[in-house]
């Protein structure tokens, strides 16, 4: 549930299939799967982007 959105502020929705919040228009971006499949792919690549911008001593 959405009650506040900041303007910058993207909303990514990861289901197995579309809802109401993606033909509502409230998500920005769909990532349909699975999301115990989909959800640890991003943090590893979240992760990855992070230790790139940190650099090798943290």
């Amino acid at each position: 549930y959405v009650s506040e959105r900041k303007s910058d502020t993207k909303i990514i929705e990861v289901n197995a299939e579309p809802t109401p919040l993606t033909h509502e228009g409230v998500s920005d971006y769909l990532i349909q799967g699975k999301t115990g499949e989909i959800l640890p792919q991003i943090a590893r690549s979240v992760k990855a982007k992070i230790g790139e911008k940190s650099g090798p001593h943290g």
